[in-house]
Parts: structure tokens; sequence; C-alpha cells
């Protein structure tokens, strides 16, 4: 079974269709980050100088993942 059909299984369910829901705009922040970093060509060491790694409020990024 791939992604997508696995995808479509899961989303037969309410709880887990919610939360993909709610959570799908910071996965698309996070990929959007991952593809301009790709494009940039970084190492893993130069987004860590560059970036403060916190939020607006000083706290470090929290990703929330749903559970199946």
């Amino acid at each position: 079974m791939d992604w997508k059909e696995h995808k479509k299984k899961l989303m037969r369910h309410a709880d887990f269709r919610q939360k993909f829901v709610e959570l799908e705009p910071e996965y698309k922040l996070i990929a959007e980050k991952i593809r301009k970093r790709s494009e940039k060509e970084q190492t893993e060491e130069k987004p860590a100088e560059s970036s403060r790694g916190e939020q607006e409020n000083g706290d470090p990024p929290s990703l929330q993942l749903p559970l199946c």
C-alpha cells in the first residue's frame, strides 16, 4: 500500500481527518522551509547559524504529529 492509499483509508476516520486539517498549514510551512533550504544548498550547520531557531515568543518550535 502506498501513501496515497493509506492516507485515503485514514481520512475515513473523523478524528484523524480533523487533526490532519488542523495541522496541514504547519506541515506546508515546514515543507516550504525545507524546499527553500534545499534550493540554497545549505548544510545543517548553516541554517542553525542563520536562524534563531525560536518562535517569536522565544520558545523552541514545536511539531505536533497526529496519533493514528
